[in-house]
């Protein structure tokens, strides 16, 4: 497919790479998640996405919303490191999934001017946001919305530098930060990402390496992680937000492959920072859980996105992996839990049953 390149390429102003192949007609000519090209009329649609001069952020009216369930301590830190913010969101809202530990009354004690929405059962991250996102788009002046972990905290800019970077691209869909590890704050834990169609999931860019400066390139990525991600209105009114089957891990997969099929990018942020507590929500649920709903959620991506040749990459690799982790969890003396949570996902997934289950 032949393009016109315009005198000035927006992905370039945002990433200062004078390589064309980052560039926009490049991008939205890409073969989507399912190996086939966008259509003519879409991508002259894409291509036109185009502003010569940035958003004010000013102008932004951010929502924050944030899923809290039995993490009071946590999700207090977190709306204490937001109410910090250079860029003061419009609203907070706190989605509640039925915490017996005080939560809801420690919030509106300490934070008065946070909603607290009390969903009185715990609907996993998915469905909890989307009850956020129902009302972020009930308001008619909100033009971000801006999703947290509980167990994550930002920086002071954080929130200005990932509205600023978004608003120089109109097509730009969702916005995402560097992340460190809270326990090491000079640790990485994401610095972008892409789809791993091996695993039906994706992989951090930079993981566990130290930050000297090698991961500071503003770039387009094709994973963007629920735990601190920013997405204009437009996206969120057009793609919607998470898929309820998915009620722990891999719904953010999901959503990154919908914005993507849909013609939006993903762009990776470095200026702004985040510091997250990785594995606590994992580790409160245990391994058979974790393997159940990580074994069940990547055949659903799978069977949602992938084309041929991603399912013979997978169906080599996941098998030996998967094996390989219940061999592991055996070998730390878990018994056999990690291979029935794998092998009980595999049978949901078969006769479709992709509510929350004990396995």
């Amino acid at each position: 497919m032949s393009a016109r390149w315009p005198k000035r390429c927006a992905i370039c102003c945002v990433t200062r790479q004078k390589d064309k192949s980052s560039c926009w007609p490049a991008w939205s000519a890409q073969p989507s998640s399912r190996g086939r090209k966008l259509p003519e009329r879409q991508w002259q649609c894409t291509r036109r996405r185009w502003v010569s001069e940035p958003e004010p952020s000013s102008a932004a009216k951010v929502w924050v919303v944030v899923v809290n369930w039995n993490g009071r301590e946590d999700t207090l830190t977190c709306l204490a490191s937001i109410m910090r913010s250079t860029l003061r969101p419009v609203h907070i809202l706190v989605v509640d999934n039925g915490s017996m530990d005080d939560s809801v009354q420690a919030i509106r004690t300490c934070h008065p001017t946070v909603e607290v929405l009390e969903a009185g059962e715990n609907l996993g991250f998915g469905r909890a946001n989307n009850l956020g996102a129902e009302r972020f788009l009930d308001d008619p002046s909100a033009t971000h919305l801006f999703l947290l972990n509980n167990d994550a905290t930002v920086a002071e800019n954080t929130l200005e530098r990932m509205v600023n970077a978004m608003g120089q691209n109109r097509w730009i869909g969702a916005v995402v930060p560097k992340i460190y590890y809270m326990d090491s704050p000079r640790r990485l834990w994401y610095a972008g990402g892409t789809i791993d169609w091996r695993q039906g999931s994706a992989l951090h860019r930079g993981i566990d390496q130290e930050d000297i400066g090698q991961f500071d390139d503003a770039r387009l990525v094709s994973f963007a992680t629920g735990c601190g991600l920013l997405l204009g209105r437009a996206a969120v009114e057009q793609v919607g937000l998470f898929d309820p089957r998915y009620f722990f891990f891999g719904e953010d997969v999901d959503l990154s492959l919908r914005l993507l099929q849909a013609g939006y990018a993903i762009l990776y942020c470095p200026d702004a920072v985040i510091w997250h507590k990785v594995g606590y929500s994992a580790r409160r649920w245990g391994g058979a859980f974790t393997y159940y709903h990580m074994t069940r959620n990547r055949l659903l991506t799978m069977r949602k996105h992938a084309c041929w040749h991603h399912w013979v990459q997978f169906g080599f690799y996941f098998p030996l992996l998967w094996g390989w982790q219940a061999v592991k969890a055996v070998a730390r003396d878990e018994d056999f839990d990690v291979w029935w949570g794998i092998w009980r996902g595999v049978w949901d997934f078969a006769a479709g049953r992709f509510e929350r289950r004990e396995p």
